[in-house]
C-alpha cells in the first residue's frame, strides 16, 4: 500500500449496506426468502458488501416451547386416529 493520496484511500472503500430484519417466526422458507430479498435488494442499490443483523429474543423461544405438543392431542384416539393402509397396491389398473 503506497503513503499518501486521497485516491489510494477511495479505491479502497467498499459501498456496503446494513440489514436488519426480523424473522418470520416459525417459518425458515420464508424468513430465507425475506432475506434473499433484502440482500438483493441492497445489491440492487450497488452494495457490494451486505451485513445480516438478527435479534433473538429468549422469550419467544420459551413461548414456542409451550405450544409444542410432543404427545398431547396425537395420543388422544377420540382426535386423532391413523389408518395405514398396507397391502401392496398395483401401479398399473386395467380399464374395461
Amino acid at each position: 500500500m503506497s503513503s499518501g493520496s486521497a485516491a489510494d484511500v477511495t479505491s479502497l472503500i467498499v459501498p456496503d449496506a446494513v440489514v436488519q430484519a426480523a424473522p418470520v417466526s416459525f417459518d425458515l422458507p420464508k424468513t430465507l426468502q425475506k432475506v434473499s430479498d433484502l440482500t438483493r435488494d441492497a445489491a440492487a442499490s450497488a452494495a457490494r458488501l451486505v451485513t445480516l443483523t438478527a435479534e433473538l429474543d429468549k422469550r419467544e423461544l420459551l413461548r414456542a416451547r409451550y405450544d409444542f405438543d410432543p404427545v398431547g392431542h396425537y395420543s388422544r384416539s377420540d382426535v386423532f386416529q391413523l389408518l395405514v393402509d398396507e397391502p401392496p397396491k398395483s401401479i398399473l389398473q386395467r380399464v374395461a
